[in-house]
């Protein structure tokens, strides 16, 4: 078991020793991100308040099969905030931003909760950069969405 102590978080203990420690200057920001795998590239996007070691079982679980990307979203983790307002079209563009850095030009989305949000909002903006959608804890209700992203 490998431990992580996060300076917003208390010390977990994980299954496996998450090796976090790459980075890309994306939009603004230095993206902190989990990298690891061949195969297919599946981009896991956590929740708010969260971080990639939210993953850690399903990064365990599918590390033999598929090329894994878990980043610490901006201000999350170890990735600073650029102090500007948080939007789910300057996350997903963060996460395309990411992928082009990783040269990869297509990927299935794992969004949980807001990374949800985040993952459908890339699904909108990058439909052409999309495998696949899995959407988990997202809102119940989309009365205060806009007309396209009720589809």
């Amino acid at each position: 078991m490998a431990e992580v102590n996060l300076s917003r978080q208390k010390s977990v203990q994980l299954p496996i020793n998450l090796k976090a420690n790459n980075f890309a200057y994306v939009n603004g920001v230095d993206m902190c991100f989990y990298d690891e795998g061949k195969g297919d590239a599946i981009l896991f996007i956590h929740g708010g308040g969260a971080c990639v070691e939210t993953w850690h079982y399903q990064l365990d679980e599918f590390r033999s099969d598929y090329r894994l990307i878990a980043p610490d979203c901006r201000g999350h983790g170890r990735t600073n905030d650029a102090n500007e307002p948080y939007t789910h079209e300057l996350h997903a563009s963060d996460m395309i931003k990411l992928l082009d850095h990783l040269k990869i030009k297509k990927a299935h989305i794992v969004g949980w909760s807001d990374g949800s949000f985040i993952a459908l909002q890339m699904a909108l903006d990058f439909q052409e950069r999309i495998n696949s959608l899995v959407l988990l804890g997202g809102a119940y209700s989309v009365d205060n969405y806009s007309d396209e992203a009720r589809v």
